[in-house]
C-alpha cells in the first residue's frame, strides 16, 4: 500500500466537527500551537493527493504532550497521551478536503457506509489531539 506524507505539525480539528458529531476532518498547526493559542491557524499540507481515493488517515506521533482539550464529555471521549513513534489510525474512507481561503487545510475521510456522524475514530482523534505528528494518507 502506498503511504503519502500529507504534512507535519500539531494535529487538531475545528470545533464544528465536535459540535455536529461529524468528526470528519483534521488539520495541522505549527509547532507550539494548541487549541487555545492565537496561532491556531492551520498550516498548508505538503502533499495533496486527489480527492475521492479510498484509504486511511494515520498520525505517527513525533512528539507527545498532554492535550489542552477536556474532551467530548457527552460521548465520553477524553484525551490521552500517546507514545512517541505510535501510529494512530484516525479512520478509513474516501479522501476529501474542506477548502478555506483557496488553500486546502482540513483533510478528512467520508465513510463508505454513508453515516452522518463519527466519520473518523473519535477515540483515536482524542489520542492524537495536539500531538506533533506526521500525517499520512495510506491508499487502499
Amino acid at each position: 500500500m502506498e503511504r503519502i506524507l500529507l504534512g507535519k505539525g500539531v494535529l487538531s480539528w475545528e470545533s464544528p466537527e465536535r459540535r455536529s458529531d461529524r468528526y470528519g476532518t483534521v488539520f495541522l498547526m505549527g509547532e507550539g500551537a494548541n487549541s487555545f493559542s492565537t496561532e491556531e491557524s492551520p498550516i498548508e499540507l505538503e502533499n495533496v493527493p486527489e480527492e475521492g481515493q479510498y484509504g486511511k488517515l494515520i498520525a505517527v506521533v513525533t512528539e507527545a504532550r498532554r492535550s489542552t482539550h477536556i474532551g467530548d464529555l457527552f460521548h465520553g471521549f477524553i484525551p490521552s497521551t500517546p507514545n512517541v513513534g505510535e501510529e494512530i489510525i484516525l479512520g478509513d474512507g474516501e479522501l476529501f478536503y474542506d477548502e478555506q481561503e483557496h488553500e486546502y487545510y482540513p483533510v478528512g475521510l467520508k465513510p463508505k457506509d454513508g453515516r452522518n456522524s463519527f466519520w473518523l475514530n473519535s477515540k483515536a482523534l482524542y489520542k492524537a489531539h495536539e500531538q506533533s505528528v506526521e500525517l499520512y494518507f495510506e491508499k487502499q
